[in-house]
């Protein structure tokens, strides 16, 4: 049993690190202010396609318990979601002005989770095709928060 423990132990200690060396490599490709905004903020990783005990939701900012939480959907990569969730918060930061402007590019969603999905598509590795608008990205990556 003790051996099972270890290699369980072990087992969740690489996935830990490998995480956490996933997160790093995504915040290096955004600006430093963006990444700042989740400087110390701990980060939750759930194996389902949603979050545990939530059926609705693929993730999740605490900005008072400085916690992020992403599940690992089947239809988005686990690194958009994190790019997404990470948007709410540069989204928290715009002033009234900038969102104003971004609103106007929003036509059926609201415009914050708009924006999270073009923040993701504007700075992930292989973004999902349907939030490609050039526009858009030129818009989210001009952004100085």
């Amino acid at each position: 049993m003790k051996q099972m423990q270890l290699k369980m132990d072990f087992r969740t200690f690489f996935e830990s690190q490998e995480e956490q060396e996933n997160i790093a490599q995504t915040l290096s490709k955004l600006p430093v202010s963006h990444a700042k905004l989740v400087k110390n903020y701990q980060w939750k990783f759930h194996a389902g396609n949603t979050l545990n005990n939530d059926n609705q939701h693929v993730g999740y900012v605490d900005a008072n318990n400085k916690e992020i939480a992403v599940a690992a959907p089947w239809f988005h990569s686990r690194e958009f979601v994190v790019l997404h969730e990470l948007g709410h918060r540069v989204f928290e930061q715009l002033s009234a002005e900038i969102k104003a402007n971004w609103s106007r590019f929003c036509s059926d969603e609201s415009p914050e989770e708009s924006f999270c999905m073009f923040y993701a598509t504007a700075y992930c590795k292989n973004p999902p095709i349907k939030y490609f608008e050039p526009d858009k990205i030129k818009f989210i990556r001009s952004l100085n928060v």
